[in-house]
């Protein structure tokens, strides 16, 4: 499923160093849905979720390589 998603009050991260949006089950991070940078205040990011959305309950946004939650949606 392509997808459309607007992030705000992410920080500039370092040259090389992305967030990661994941769909969700139980809370935890379940299925990548891809990486993106930000760039100001607001940033509009096309990426794509291949799998049947109906088998997971939210989306939380990461650090690549961290598994620490920086946003996170209601669960569904």
């Amino acid at each position: 499923w392509p997808m459309t998603i607007t992030v705000r009050g992410l920080e500039t991260l370092r040259p090389g160093a992305r967030y990661e949006l994941f769909l969700t089950r139980g809370g935890r991070p379940a299925q990548s849905c891809g990486t993106f940078v930000v760039a100001g205040e607001k940033t509009v990011v096309f990426l794509n979720a291949p799998f049947r959305l109906k088998r997971f309950a939210g989306w939380i946004v990461t650090r690549e390589d961290s598994e620490r939650i920086l946003l996170r949606t209601a669960e569904i």
